[in-house]
């Protein structure tokens, strides 16, 4: 946990704002209910930091850490992996971890197992606090002043804004019905498409 709390940023208060004029709604505090709770805080961070001390922590703890191996079976019995190579490996236990679109989730189940589609697209952006803060708005300042996660509501889409990188960044993420192809993972968004979805919305 202090390796995490290096690169995360402790959240204080979940925010809940109208979509038209950005008003609260509700604002529920969380930074010493959560610990109260769980013993921990709650922990924003960015996936780059998170997946770097992973990485750093189980080096240092012995673990042989293996990038471009596909797996191609896997025995939870034996806990045994059959690489693309042909390469056999063995261990103690297999941690099935590899995403929405898992290859070790249909061994385990036994059968296929896609995920379900839900029609909805999210468009993602990271923005630097400079860069926010540059544009001189006093409500942009005020947001990016609060370790909290800010939620607009409205008729079908949300989207949602926090910070990550000690507040140095801020993810913001706007979610909707999309009309993708089934199977679409991750696509290039059109701008003006995004700006069309969202012209009535807070102009924060």
């Amino acid at each position: 946990m202090p390796r995490l709390m290096e690169y995360g940023t402790t959240i204080q208060s979940i925010d809940y704002r109208r979509y038209e004029d950005g008003n609260i709604l509700t604002s529920r505090p969380v930074g010493k209910a959560v610990v109260q709770d769980y013993g921990e805080p709650w922990l924003v961070i960015h996936r780059e930091d998170y997946s770097r001390v992973l990485y750093e922590e189980s080096r240092a703890l012995g673990v042989q850490v293996r990038l471009s191996s596909e797996v191609t079976s896997a025995n939870f019995n034996d806990t045994e992996v059959v690489l693309s190579t042909g390469e056999v490996l063995s261990a103690d236990v297999i941690i099935v971890a590899d995403g929405l679109w898992s290859t070790l989730r249909t061994f385990l189940a036994g059968d296929p197992s896609p995920p379900i589609e839900q029609g909805a697209i999210a468009y993602r952006a990271t923005i630097s606090q400079q860069e926010l803060l540059s544009l001189h708005d006093p409500r942009i300042d005020a947001l990016c002043a609060r370790d909290a996660v800010t939620n607009w509501l409205g008729p079908e889409k949300h989207s949602i804004f926090y910070p990550v990188k000690h507040g140095e960044q801020f993810n913001l993420v706007l979610l909707g019905p999309d009309d993708l192809p089934t199977g679409s993972r991750t696509g290039y968004g059109n701008l003006e498409e995004m700006k069309a979805a969202y012209e009535n919305w807070d102009e924060t």
